[in-house]
């Protein structure tokens, strides 16, 4: 099986918001939403390395992302977050 799940989407591609599913589970959580030329993750819960390869199979790159999503501080949703919040055009949000 696959480490991923990979363009599971919600419109037909190149139609509305792609999404996809980079990884969920106890092992880290990630999932990539592009929209009209805006890339965001929601959570971030691998390796900075990890991250980087997984975007790869899905066509896209840490350097492309937008903005961060984190839903909640555990580590299978942030593992990469303070090596991201070194790139000063990343927008971070999170929950208190």
């Amino acid at each position: 099986m696959a480490p991923f799940s990979t363009a599971r989407r919600s419109a037909a591609a190149g139609s509305g918001p792609r999404l996809d599913v980079l990884g969920s589970g106890s092992r880290g959580n990630a999932i990539l939403i592009r929209d009209n030329g805006t890339t965001v993750l929601l959570d971030a819960g691998f390796s900075r390395k990890e991250l980087g390869r997984r975007l790869e199979l899905v066509g896209s790159s840490l350097d492309a992302l937008d903005a961060v999503l984190i839903s909640h501080a555990h580590g299978d949703h942030i593992a990469a977050i303070r090596l991201l919040a070194r790139r000063e055009d990343l927008r971070l949000c999170c929950s208190d």
